[in-house]
């Protein structure tokens, strides 16, 4: 029975000093940029990327505006041929632009 319990903390105290258990291992990290010339790099890579996105969600927010107000435009003009009143006009535009 002595033998057994020797035997145990025996084993107990190998795998302590090896670092733990042998079926807990981590997983291997990416390699980080080593030198400061290849992090700068990395950092002007990843804002030329936010800059481009950025670029982008401003072109297409210019462009939904510039549509809503030709479409605006025209259900002006469209308003004004029929020769509605000032709140038939109004009511007539904010129909319009729905469509």
């Amino acid at each position: 029975m002595r033998r057994i319990i020797v035997s145990l903390v025996a084993s107990i105290v190998v795998v302590t000093l090896s670092g733990g258990s042998g079926f807990s291992q981590t997983p291997p990290t990416p390699a980080a940029p080593k030198s400061a010339a290849e992090r700068r790099q990395a950092l002007e890579e990843r804002e030329a990327q936010r800059r481009m996105k950025t670029l982008e969600a401003d072109k297409k927010l210019a462009d939904a505006v510039a549509a809503t107000k030709a479409k605006r435009a025209a259900c002006n003009q469209e308003a004004k041929q029929q020769g509605l009143s000032l709140l038939k006009h109004r009511g007539f535009v904010k129909d319009c632009t729905k469509r």
